[in-house]
């Protein structure tokens, strides 16, 4: 049931970016929403849901948008697995501050 969720809201997820945050960009920037969302999987500790809502956004982000199918997916994976290690042998106490690093990290490593 969790992975239905995850797939559905990854699905509106990317109707978004692609849809709507490509006509009307934010300050002139379209925010990597799958990236973004990474953060929350990351920070929960929940690694397969955060695999799991990868491999559906980033599909889906490269079927929609005009780019290698499978440019999307490899970056956010492999920004998952470093943003995974750093949060397991560095960061011990997970705050609000450690999330920004880490969404820069996520966003910054897919581009």
């Amino acid at each position: 049931m969790d992975r239905l969720v995850v797939s559905l809201v990854a699905y509106v997820t990317v109707l978004v970016q692609v849809g709507l945050l490509a006509a009307w960009p934010l300050w002139g920037a379209v925010p990597h929403l799958i990236a973004l969302g990474t953060v929350v999987f990351v920070m929960r500790r929940e690694p397969r849901l955060g695999l799991w809502w990868i491999g559906v956004g980033g599909v889906l982000t490269d079927l929609l948008l005009p780019v290698p199918i499978g440019s999307t997916t490899v970056g956010l994976l492999l920004a998952f697995l470093l943003a995974t290690l750093l949060l397991r042998h560095v960061v011990s106490d997970v705050s609000w501050w450690v999330g920004l690093i880490l969404g820069g990290l996520l966003v910054a490593a897919a581009e």
